[in-house]
């Protein structure tokens, strides 16, 4: 469960009214570019793409996949320049499978912002009668591909039940946060993560309680004022209280790094960003929950959460419901 959260969870929690944070069992590099790939969309859902150089031949349909093309870049990879496509229905009529891209690819293939809704792409495609179009990230001096709708994906979307809004920055781009860990390498990894845009900030320990996350902690809250943090795990009324004074805009409650987590929310101000959790043990959890309740912060809850580097989920009302009665209970039973 520790890779849970990529360009794909990302993009649909963002889409759902929630917030994906993105996992940091990776390079630098490579969580800084998921984050971008999830911020660049703007439909509820991440294609799969295949790249290819043109000096490259494509021997079998099987390097499809389920993509119904191959995008040609310089170097092979999406940060290169687009070249052109080679569409799976082409190949197929090609007499000579060995040829070299270059030889038979498309070199005006259709493309669109990524900014497009999916509304402004389903209404593209069908005036157009396309069968798949490509949308680029218009930001970058290179166009670079970040996802592909097919006629199918239009079709299937439309078939399921209307979404709510989703969770927009005040840039109008998805929601999307990111874990970090302790180290002081996580301050430069941090720095690029920035950059990139995220919202909100994991730091990531088994013992939240500690020098080292006390560290980030004002690291973070000093250098990126504006980012919401959420430190953690804690597990008694003691820790929670001590991150609370560090600043944090939420905890992250739970046992271990493989136990579910329930996030309890307690900016100073309504966050920006953070509003949900989920319970590895209810009592334990809400009990924690109550310095937080009676020290008149702002208490987000609830719902449902993936543990490893956390997918946060959108709340649900009626669990907000129960768990403000659960909580003013157990204030009760005091």
């Amino acid at each position: 469960m520790d890779t849970v959260t990529e360009t794909s969870m990302a993009v649909a929690m963002a889409a759902l009214g929630g917030i994906g944070m993105v996992h940091y069992n990776n390079t630098i590099s490579q969580q800084a570019s998921i984050i971008l790939a999830a911020k660049s969309h703007k439909i509820p859902f991440s294609a799969d793409l295949i790249f290819a150089t043109p000096s490259d031949s494509i021997h079998s349909a099987d390097e499809f996949a389920n993509s119904p093309c191959i995008f040609v870049t310089e170097s092979g990879n999406k940060q290169s320049k687009l070249l052109g496509h080679v569409s799976k229905s082409d190949w197929k009529n090609l007499s000579n499978k060995e040829a070299r891209i270059s030889a038979y690819m498309n070199t005006s293939p259709v493309t669109l912002p990524s900014s497009y809704d999916f509304n402004d792409v389903a209404g593209y495609m069908a005036s157009k009668k396309l069968d798949f179009v490509a949308l680029v990230n218009e930001e970058e001096e290179n166009g670079e591909v970040v996802n592909l709708v097919t006629s199918a994906d239009t079709e299937r979307i439309k078939g399921l039940p209307k979404l709510g809004l989703p969770s927009l920055g005040e840039d109008g781009k998805f929601l999307v946060g990111a874990a970090v860990g302790t180290r002081e390498s996580d301050k430069e990894r941090l720095e690029h993560l920035v950059k990139e845009g995220i919202n909100a900030v994991v730091i990531d320990s088994s013992q939240g309680n500690s020098l080292y996350q006390i560290n980030m902690i004002k690291h973070v809250k000093h250098t990126y004022p504006h980012l919401d943090v959420i430190g953690g795990n804690v597990v008694t009324n003691y820790q929670a209280e001590n991150l609370i004074k560090q600043g944090v805009d939420g905890l992250r409650v739970g046992g271990n790094v493989v136990t579910a987590f329930f996030r309890i929310l307690v900016p100073r101000e309504p966050s920006r960003v953070i509003r949900n959790g989920i319970t590895p043990d209810s009592a334990m959890i809400l009990r924690l929950s109550i310095p937080v309740f009676m020290s008149n912060l702002s208490l987000y809850a609830a719902c449902l959460c993936i543990s490893g580097d956390p997918v946060c989920s959108f709340p649900t009302k009626n669990f907000v419901v129960f768990f403000t009665t659960y909580v003013a209970a157990l204030v009760a039973e005091m």
